[in-house]
């Protein structure tokens, strides 16, 4: 009762001190005349609206709980800057757009005014357009005919929705969906035609590249800068932008402004400047927010009218575009940024990549890439029309998963009307790329035909099968599904038809499949496929059993308990106690595997010897009946190399959802379990440690195929980043890894089992130890914990707001409630006497498998995000029971002083 009665004091002395504070600036602020400057330099001010009418916090409705809300606020901006400059307010707006989504589909349809008004507004020369991509796509991970076809369909495409198309003139500045980029896609957009790349320098985590360069000076950071890629010097123009974050942040923009002026006064910022803020279109914070009378001077309540009052009377403040500024002012210094940049969670993909589910979309995507390349490559000229007709349809298909909204960044889970869209998608795409395999597979079948067996298979060896291998397929690391009632070899053969022949060892895989394994890359054509029931010597130094496995190269270790101490390379630890066997923590507790047996399964004959583990996860009261999680893993070494296998499956447990999401809205409304917070499935505790001295290095590959690393070096921008909860700023078209000095780990996935475009998120801590840092990672898991310190001027009340109020800044790990997931992974390790091309090599071989035709079965396709693939914990939930009168987050009443306090003492000076 006291803490309400204090409360309610400390409330109503707020109130009655803003009510005077309310009367006192209407009184005074007419009075004030802006003081004279001394320099002739200005603060430009530029507005940017992101119009994106496709959301994964929402569905495709007209209302509120759809994009009926974007209509709303879109509708208002254009009232109030026609407003505006019917007053004489030279205020300008900067639009950016999706094409298919919101062009195209949803406001021809239902909001026509919008673009027309837009339209009218651009060829008045008030406003301009800038590029965002057609699909408001996942352009990090577009391979590079994906982001050509991306950028060029969004300036023209036949449905006439291309920005020129519609508005006829267009600025040459893109400004990525969700500010995803990739290294080597910035001298792309060059050949594209683009000049320059809009992409967040916030000081709240919705940022960009803030915390990944140099910190940059006040001119730098308001200025464009030259973006430099590799040995392109000149890849493209950075504009540095800020969101409404930053406004708060800032305090306000008529405060921002005004300190950029007086550092221009005091010659410390020696040109003009730029304010660029770029932020979602739907955004309340342009409507503004109903509050009392006596607090409607507070700055950043009042919406778009607000904002530019603020500083229409500033004689140093000048109203522009960003192409406008470009004309006049030149790039400032150089940068280079070697992350892959997304503007979610932890200033990186962790909103779109560590979704249970994303696995299995991005993994039906990959299906449906090498499907279509397998199609273009094998016909000597091209494609027929009726297989043309196909690849186009799985070309549009991809086009339209490939949108970020398919995958985030609304998190725990995209609203569920989303969801049945993206599996409706992917049944289509499943559909259409078996109807291209069917297309394909009676030439193969005949070429495997008209082979024959030149002699009886000697004893011992079982003919199985004729399989086929297409032109420009990886032949190292083939997939090959096992007939029904055709029990597994030892090792297999693969015979030419002029009697040439390849050993070939066999990896065991999940659902039933084999990883063949040949010494050396398989030629293209057609082979005789056999069973091998020869015996077979265990080679020297290969050892498989309960407690250990071992070749020349690498060594694992378990206790008696089924514990993993530790993994050896070349005798040295590279893996530390608790790796590879599964955990999660849940309701700030870990929960590791229980009753682990490790069993012997391939004792090293025929050159492969294998492990079998197998163990559960349980947490007991917490869990639904018989809801217990399981795993079944493989461990596999191979005679002669130096990698380590790992394949299996793991179900987690179900847990009971008692956290109702989104509880004002009949469709969005959903039950969770909020108590998920990290996930890891194949924990990786890398030995290696290190201090400030020498970061931690990421190696990365996109699917432009351009390899790139960074560094872990946040800490130079704040202390408390030598603690990092998550790190993924690394796509990985296959395989990623991590470096010290020279020890190098690499983690490869099988595409044709599981893949992600961000799979591996990693985790540093530091500790007592000496050296102090050391780094976990964590393949097809996902991490959680403190966001990074970004650096600021001011004094972080933006960062602390966007905090409570965003909606993605949540753990993806509620997805993995009961979910079901299944992969196949290589590591390698080197060290300084390796030669790494041969290892990357080796990693891209396992990743990208080529297809094998078979005679006798032919290729079967399915959408892996399905209903029937949903969890249990999915399925079966209470009913839903709505609140309409509960709101969204609010700011706590202890940071709302803090910012009241801030602005009263900036309005009294």
């Amino acid at each position: 009762m006291k803490s309400v009665i204090r409360n309610s004091v400390i409330l109503f002395s707020i109130v009655l001190f803003s009510v005077l504070v309310a009367l006192a600036y209407t009184i005074f602020s007419s009075r004030i005349e802006p003081k004279v400057t001394t320099t002739s330099q200005k603060v430009h001010v530029a507005l940017g609206f992101h119009i994106n009418l496709y959301h994964s916090f929402r569905g495709d409705t007209a209302d509120e709980d759809g994009f009926g809300k974007d209509l709303r606020i879109i509708r208002h901006t254009l009232d109030v800057l026609d407003q505006l400059n019917n007053e004489g307010i030279p205020v300008r707006a900067t639009w950016d757009m999706d094409n298919q989504f919101s062009l195209e589909e949803i406001l021809p349809q239902h909001a026509p005014d919008i673009i027309d008004r837009i339209k009218a507004r651009v060829e008045a020369g008030k406003d301009e357009v800038i590029v965002m991509s057609y699909n408001n796509g996942l352009a990090a991970a577009m391979t590079a005919d994906e982001l050509e076809s991306s950028i060029k369909m969004a300036l023209s495409n036949d449905k006439k929705s291309g920005l020129k198309d519609v508005f006829k003139t267009v600025r040459p500045i893109v400004r990525p969906q969700e500010m995803m980029t990739s290294t080597g896609q910035f001298s792309a957009y060059k050949k594209l035609g683009m000049q320059a790349i809009s992409l967040y320098y916030s000081a709240i985590t919705f940022d960009s590249f803030r915390l990944f360069t140099r910190p940059l000076t006040l001119q730098e950071a308001h200025n464009p800068l030259r973006l430099t890629e590799g040995s392109n010097k000149n890849a493209l123009t950075l504009i540095p932008t800020y969101n409404v974050g930053d406004l708060i942040e800032n305090v306000s923009l008529a405060h921002w402004t005004k300190k950029l002026h007086q550092q221009q006064i005091a010659g410390a910022l020696g040109t003009d400047a730029l304010v660029f803020v770029n932020f979602d279109a739907d955004d309340e914070y342009w409507y503004g927010y109903k509050l009392p009378f006596y607090l409607k001077w507070l700055p950043n309540t009042g919406g778009l009218e607000q904002l530019v009052r603020s500083v229409a009377k500033r004689p140093y403040v000048q109203f522009t575009t960003p192409y406008e500024y470009l004309k006049s002012h030149s790039a400032q210094s150089s940068l280079e940024i070697h992350q892959d940049l997304a503007d979610g969670s932890f200033n990186g993909f962790n909103s779109w990549a560590e979704k249970s589910y994303t696995t299995n979309i991005w993994t039906d995507i990959l299906r449906s890439r090498k499907i279509a390349a397998t199609a273009k490559n094998s016909a000597s000229g091209p494609p027929s029309p009726p297989l043309q007709s196909l690849l186009d349809e799985s070309e549009k298909f991809r086009t339209r998963l490939l949108s970020t909204t398919h995958f985030g960044m609304s998190t725990p889970f995209l609203a569920k009307p989303r969801e049945i869209v993206v599996m409706d998608l992917l049944e289509k795409l499943a559909e259409n790329d078996k109807l291209i395999l069917q297309f394909l597979y009676p030439s193969r079948k005949k070429k495997m035909g008209k082979v024959q067996q030149q002699a009886l298979p000697p004893p011992g060896i079982t003919y199985l099968d004729t399989v086929y291998l297409d032109t420009k397929q990886n032949g190292r690391f083939l997939s090959l599904p096992l007939a029904e009632g055709n029990e597994q070899y030892e090792s297999y053969v693969l015979k030419t038809p002029k009697g040439r022949q390849y050993e070939v060892a066999a990896l065991p895989e999940p659902d039933k499949k084999i990883k063949l394994l040949i010494k050396n890359d398989l030629p293209p054509g057609a082979y005789f496929l056999y069973g091998n029931r020869r015996e077979s010597t265990v080679p020297k130094g290969v050892v498989a059993s309960a407690g250990l496995l071992k070749n020349k190269y690498v060594t694992v270790n378990f206790d008696e308990s089924g514990q993993l101490p530790q993994v050896d390379y070349r005798n040295k630890s590279v893996l530390s106690s608790g790796s590879l066997l599964p955990k999660m923590r849940y309701n700030d507790q870990w929960v590791r595997a229980q009753n682990v047996e490790v069993l012997g399964l391939k004792d090293g004959s025929h050159s492969v010897a294998s492990i079998n583990i197998k163990g559960q996860i349980t947490l007991g009261e917490n869990s639904l009946e018989k809801s217990m999680g399981q795993f079944d893993y493989i461990l596999s070494v191979y005679e002669n190399e130096p990698h380590l296998f790992v394949s299996g499956s793991i179900t987690w447990p179900t847990t009971h959802k008692h956290d109702l999401i989104k509880p004002h809205s009949p469709t969005l409304a959903r039950w969770v379990d909020l108590k998920w917070q990290e996930v890891l499935p194949l924990p990786l505790l890398w030995s290696a440690k290190t201090d400030i001295s020498k970061p931690f290095s990421v190696f990365k590959n996109n699917y432009m195929n351009h390899q790139g690393e960074y560094q872990l070096d946040y800490h130079q921008h704040h202390p408390d980043n030598l603690n990092l909860a998550n790190v993924n700023n690394h796509i990985t078209n296959g395989y990623a890894g991590v470096g010290l000095s020279n020890q190098n780990i690499y983690v490869a996935h099988a595409e044709d089992v599981s893949a992600n475009f961000a799979f591996m998120p990693l985790q540093q801590r530091s500790s007592s130890d000496a050296p102090p840092l050391s780094i976990t990672l964590g393949p097809f898991g996902t991490l959680y914990g403190p966001q990074y310190k970004q650096p600021t001027w001011e004094k972080g009340y933006g960062y602390e707001a966007a905090f409570v109020t965003g909606q993605q800044y949540a753990s993806s790990a509620p997805t993995f409630n009961g979910y079901h997931q299944k992969f196949s992974i290589m590591l390698a390790f080197s060290d300084e006497n390796e030669n790494v091309s041969k290892k990357l090599a080796a990693l891209k071989s396992f990743s990208h498998p080529g297809m094998l035709w078979s005679q006798t079965q032919p290729p079967v396709v399915s959408a892996s995000f399905t209903p029937q693939s949903l969890p249990p914990s999915d399925k079966d939930i209470p009913p839903i029971k709505l609140n309409s009168n509960k709101k969204g987050p609010s700011i706590p009443m202890s940071l709302q002083i803090k910012i009241l306090r801030e602005n009263l003492q900036l309005m009294f000076q």
